[in-house]
Order: C-alpha cells, then sequence, then structure tokens
C-alpha cells in the first residue's frame, strides 16, 4: 500500500550525515512507491518537478509561548494540505510543533545525535572522553568544569539544560523513538528512556555498481567530515606525520578546525600532503573514496553510528577507526578495517601504515566490507524495517484516536 509521507528536517543541504541520511531516505521511500514531503529549515531546495519540498526558515528552532506556534503555523498549514498517513520527525527542537504534530498525525522521531544530552554529543572537552551521566540537574556545573560544550557562556549553559529537559518531555510522548545504534539506546534508556520505545534501525547507504579499481596512488587516505575538534581530524594529522612511507590525505568537510588543521599540518611538515577539499556533492564524494586505499574516521565522541564508515565499505575500501559510539556494531577488526582504542595516535598510524603498505589485504578487507553493507546495510532492508514501524504507530494512533473520541462522547 503506498503511503503519504511527512518528514520534518532542520537539515537538507548535503553538509553533514543527517542531511545526507534524510535525503537518501526520501529517494528510497519514493522509488519504493510512496509520495514524500520534505518541510526543512536549510537552504532553498531549488525547484524539482512533481517533488514536494518546502523551506520553512527557523521553524525547528528551540523556543516556546507564542513564538513556537508562529512558527508552527506555516509547517501545521503545509502538512494540512498534504494529508500525511505518517509524520516522521527527523530533527526539530520545537517541541510545541510536535504535540501538535502528534495530535493531528501518527508520527515517530528519529533521534540523530544524542537528544537527551544538553549539548547533544555526550562528550566532556576537558577531559577528551565520553560522557556516562544520565541527564540531570549537575549536567549544568559539569558544563564549567568539564566542558560539555566549547562554550563558557552561563546563560548558554541553562538553555541547553532547559533544551534538554523539554526534548526528554516531547520524546516520551513518541510511541516510537528511533536511533542508528544500540550504543546510543543504551545511553538513551540510562537516560530513563523504556526499553519498549527505542527502537535501533541502523542507517543505510548507497551502493556503487561496483567496487572501484585500486586506487592510482596506492599511499592516498581519505577523511569525510565536519571539521570540529570532536571529529578528530588533528588526531589522524598527527598520526600521518608518523608514517614512514609516501602518502596523501584528502580531506572532505569543513567548519571551524579547518584553519587549526591547516597551521597544524604546516607545524608537522605535511602541509604538501594534505588536500582541503571542502563539501563536495555525492559524485565527487564517491569519486574520492574510488581514490583512497584507506578511509580513517578518528572521532574523539561516541559517534551514534558513523555513515562516513558505510560509504567507505560500499566503495570496498577499508575503515580504520576509533572504537567509540556506535562504530563497533559496523566495523569489525581485522575483518573490514582496524578498530584502534581511542585516542591511541601510535596505534592509529601503525595500522594504517599496515594496510597502505599491504594493499592486498586493504582489498581483501575493502570487499569484506561491501559484502557487509549489501547484507545488512542496503536502503530497501531499511525501508521494509522503517514502513513496519509506520504501520504500527498508525495504527496505535488510531486506536488512541478512538478510544479518545469514545471518552469525550460518553
Amino acid at each position: 500500500m503506498s503511503l503519504r509521507i511527512a518528514q520534518i528536517a532542520q537539515d537538507w543541504t548535503i553538509n553533514g550525515g543527517l542531511a545526507g541520511y534524510v535525503r537518501d531516505l526520501v529517494a528510497a521511500l519514493e522509488a519504493a512507491g510512496h509520495e514524500v514531503a520534505v518541510v526543512h529549515a536549510d537552504e532553498p531546495a531549488g525547484g524539482v518537478p512533481g517533488r514536494q519540498r518546502y523551506q520553512v526558515p527557523r521553524f525547528a528552532e528551540f523556543c516556546d509561548g507564542p513564538e513556537a506556534e508562529e512558527r508552527s503555523r506555516r509547517v501545521l498549514e503545509i502538512l494540512e494540505r498534504f494529508r500525511p498517513d505518517v509524520v516522521h520527525v527527523q530533527c526539530n527542537d520545537n517541541f510545541v510543533l510536535d504535540a501538535a504534530i502528534r495530535v493531528r498525525y501518527p508520527a515517530v522521531r528519529t533521534l540523530h545525535v544524542y537528544d537527551f544530552c544538553p549539548t547533544g554529543n555526550k562528550f566532556h572537552y576537558a577531559l577528551d572522553r565520553p560522557c556516562d551521566h544520565p541527564t540531570g540537574w549537575a549536567c549544568v556545573p559539569r558544563m564549567a568544569y568539564k566542558r560539555c560544550t566549547r562554550d563558557k557562556r552561563p546563560h548558554v549553559w541553562w538553555r541547553f539544560y532547559r533544551r534538554a529537559i523539554a526534548a526528554n518531555a516531547n520524546n516520551a510522548a513518541y510511541a516510537a523513538v528511533l536511533v542508528a545504534s544500540e550504543y546510543v539506546r543504551r545511553q538513551a534508556l540510562a537516560s530513563g528512556y523504556p526499553p519498549a520505545q527505542v527502537r535501533t534501525l541502523p542507517h543505510f547507504t548507497v551502493l556503487p555498481q561496483a567496487i572501484p579499481p585500486p586506487p592510482v596512488h596506492p599511499g592516498t587516505m581519505l577523511f569525510c567530515g565536519r571539521l570540529s575538534p570532536e571529529k578528530g581530524l588533528d588526531l589522524l594529522l598527527r598520526a600521518a606525520a608518523r608514517l614512514d612511507r609516501p602518502w596523501r590525505l584528502l580531506v572532505a568537510g569543513d567548519g571551524m578546525e579547518r584553519g587549526p588543521a591547516e597551521h597544524l599540518a604546516r607545524r608537522l611538515g605535511v602541509a604538501d600532503r594534505v588536500e582541503f577539499r571542502g563539501w563536495t556533492d555525492r559524485a565527487a564524494l564517491s569519486a574520492l573514496y574510488a581514490n583512497a586505499a584507506v578511509v580513517a574516521v578518528p572521532s574523539r565522541w561516541p559517534e551514534p553510528f558513523g555513515i562516513v564508515g558505510l560509504e567507505a565499505m560500499s566503495h570496498g575500501r577499508p575503515v580504520v577507526a576509533f572504537a567509540v559510539g556506535g562504530i563497533p556494531e559496523w566495523l569489525d577488526d581485522g575483518v573490514n578495517g582496524f578498530l584502534i582504542r581511542p585516542y591511541d595516535i601510535e596505534e592509529l598510524a601503525d595500522r594504517l601504515q599496515e594496510l597502505l603498505d599491504a594493499p592486498e589485504r586493504a582489498r581483501t578487507m575493502g570487499e569484506r566490507g561491501r559484502a557487509r553493507v549489501e547484507h545488512d546495510f542496503t536502503a530497501a532492508r531499511h525501508v521494509d524495517r522503517l514502513l513496519a514501524i509506520y504501520e504500527e504507530t498508525g495504527g496505535a494512533w488510531r486506536g488512541a484516536t478512538r478510544r479518545s473520541t469514545e471518552a469525550q462522547n460518553r
């Protein structure tokens, strides 16, 4: 049965994992015969004939009272015209809008980051370690002395805390909350979410038709992602500087750490081997994967999933990554790449050297990674599981609506 599905997302422009996932999901749902409308707060989507894409600036920001209601109005008008069978909220901090959606339509919500954490990242910058504390009042002083955020303004800490408390209250009203890894699920349960509510639905990636041939330059490494401290590009640069063979590093992404990373590369004497490519479109990114012998994921923070790894595996490239967050759920050490002790620069360098020195082993690991994606992380598998959740949610919503109506008529 064909469904009318509305996707609500703050991000739509390709500048990170969230937007990429939502775009791929929309394409997969439409390919399966469903009608999809997207409401986003990002840059205008441009004219796509026959496609329902709507930009509503700032609707997803955290606010309350009349301001939240006004920002919600346009989104609700779009949904009223579209008449969805289900609404999938991907990223939205306007909880007044969330509540209005749940009253009107069956709805599910995906947590793409640690929504129950004030800063969303479950990471302490002062300790350079993930956070294991559940959300509570002590989060506010911890933002000061453990540096859960790099922002040093107390009023910002308080706003983060207020948002997290509001998010947890909002999320509790959903019958189903989706997360991409068991790691995030465990963190959600530790913060008080009921086990029956939190469903693990791993991400997927779009498979190239075939594994690209070996790269022309066998010493090429690739880093993809936002250039921010938690992504660990500086750790990768320090590891690469230890390699005793010819190499080059392609950096696909941009952000606040680009300047510091360029400075570090110059200080380490490797600036001539590092190419900063900025954000790229899907075709250019696919070419970068094809040109790489190995893909590095040196994240400090506990990646909720790490979709870069799936993209690398789909191109038949091995992955070397720190064992943080959800990464061990798709990266099998010694099988499709290497899992490294978190923040161990020496081991990171050793494993990169090992793969660059043994292209046949890297090729074999890449083929295993491709096979893992084909078995576990395809669009078809993801959509099938998601549609079952949509159907279950719709049935529960209709039942609750019927019971409410009957109670009012008594």
